[in-house]
């Protein structure tokens, strides 16, 4: 999807159906490149969730509005930054094509999620975190209605003069839960494998040598020498738990 402006005109798209079960958090991903551009612009085009949303080339009143941010364009081709509109702050300059990561909490407590950089985040309730690539762009962003449902989504572009385009979206909802996952890092000449839920018990054993064995006493880590032989993970819960 590309938007492209000259002067005096605006852009936009509108989701107004309803995202099935008035979902409490989630999590929107999609990837943005900008091109074009050569003259500085604040909150050129901006992004809303919310409720009660329209269709006319124009962003929605804060009153219907969940959460927000915008882009800036820069004088570089290709450059941009993401906004906090509110707070009237910017994020680092980016370039070349980006995937956005916009996980908003309308849950009534604080959330974790995977980050798009491997790691355990949090966002409190009625909060955003955007993402650009693996660098969080912004920071608990609050929210401009923090009464308003996450139903509808808008995107508007009507300042400056660039190309946008959007691609490979993704909306997904985000559990309260906490999440159980498994992580594998360097760690010396060892490869450290960790998991989240202590119920788990990691089982572990080169696929050429045998079925695979329990690791005994591993609760939620285990540290396995990195050779060059080929060994296969995975997860079993050993014990009933939440």
């Amino acid at each position: 999807m590309r938007f492209t402006r000259g002067t005096g005109n605006a852009g936009s798209f509108s989701r107004t159906t309803d995202f099935p079960g008035l979902p409490s958090a989630l999590s929107c991903k999609f990837d943005l490149t900008v091109s074009g551009n050569s003259v500085a612009q604040t909150t050129a085009a901006i992004w809303q969730m919310g409720t009660n949303f329209g269709t006319a080339n124009g962003a929605e009143a804060n009153s219907k509005v969940h959460s927000r941010f915008a882009l800036n364009l820069t004088t570089t081709a290709g450059q941009f930054t993401l906004r906090n509109i509110g707070a009237g702050t910017n994020s680092v300059t980016f370039s070349g094509t980006q995937n956005i990561t916009w996980v908003i909490n309308n849950s009534g407590g604080t959330i974790t999620y995977l980050a798009p950089d491997g790691s355990q985040e949090t966002v409190a309730d009625d909060t955003a975190d955007v993402w650009a690539g693996t660098t969080r762009a912004i920071d608990n962003l609050p929210a401009t209605g923090p009464t308003n449902a996450l139903t509808d989504w808008k995107f508007v572009f009507d300042g400056g003069s660039a190309s946008i385009t959007m691609d490979n979206f993704l909306i997904n909802t985000v559990s309260t839960a906490p999440p159980q996952y498994l992580a594998i890092q360097a760690s010396g000449n060892n490869a450290l494998v960790t998991w989240t839920n202590i119920n788990w018990t990691l089982l572990a054993a080169p696929a050429v040598t045998g079925p695979y064995t329990n690791v005994a006493g591993a609760v939620t880590g285990y540290s396995v020498p990195m050779t060059n032989a080929e060994l296969f993970f995975r997860l079993t819960n050993s014990a009933p738990g939440p």
